[in-house]
């Protein structure tokens, strides 16, 4: 499966973006991304390419460790 180039940016930036607040001592994190696919994998909804795969998993790892955090895509927030 091709993986363009902007996915695997954006997923390295969530990525990076959330383990940035958690270190930190953010704790209570609301995320939102502009990337549908990216959003979705995280939130195990579709299935991903391996090369996004370990950014995945460390996206779900960390946001284990808030005690609160909202995935979702911002096209939602227009629908309101």
């Amino acid at each position: 499966m091709f993986v363009a180039p902007i996915l695997m940016s954006e997923t390295t930036a969530l990525r990076d973006g959330l383990k940035t607040a958690l270190n930190a001592g953010y704790k209570h994190l609301h995320i939102e991304g502009d990337n549908r696919i990216v959003i979705q994998a995280v939130k195990d909804d579709i299935r991903i390419s391996w090369r996004i795969q370990m950014l995945i998993h460390d996206i779900r790892a960390m946001s284990y460790v808030a005690t609160l955090h909202h995935f979702r895509h911002s096209s939602c927030l227009s629908r309101r």
